[in-house]
């Protein structure tokens, strides 16, 4: 089953460079559709750009700080220079959302980028990762 998903210009590049190997998302019912097999397709907010993913991997942790706890930060889309924070994805969830859905990393998706890149030189692995309802 393919999925679809917007991404910001800069975790979408972390991705298709290589070194974002984790998307993070709450496990909303719209990620609660998602398995393993699936295939995801990320769509650049800022060019349109899309880039298609496989899962290969989910896994479900009870919030943030436990999901961050189990991942690097360049894995999870941030530069070296850059410090790593649960509280980051205030950005994106309200807290009221967060406390209702659960976490889940997406990861291991070999993936290929449609237009700017041949299929062998952008596989990749990622896995979804994200918090289950009821944290």
């Amino acid at each position: 089953m393919e999925h679809r998903m917007n991404l910001w210009d800069s975790p979408f590049n972390h991705i298709k460079q290589g070194s974002k190997t984790v998307e993070l998302r709450l496990n909303d019912e719209k990620r609660q559709l998602i398995h393993k097999g699936d295939t995801l397709v990320f769509t650049n907010s800022v060019t349109h750009e899309e880039m298609i993913t496989l899962v290969t991997g989910i896994r479900v942790f009870s919030d943030f700080a436990e999901l961050y706890s189990q991942y690097d930060k360049i894995s999870m889309g941030y530069d070296e220079d850059e410090d790593a924070s649960p509280d980051d994805m205030l950005l994106y969830y309200s807290d009221e959302k967060i406390k209702k859905f659960r976490i889940i990393p997406a990861s291991d998706l070999p993936r290929k980028v449609r237009a700017s890149c041949s299929p062998r030189s952008c596989r990749r692995s990622f896995w979804i990762s994200s918090a289950v309802p009821g944290s």
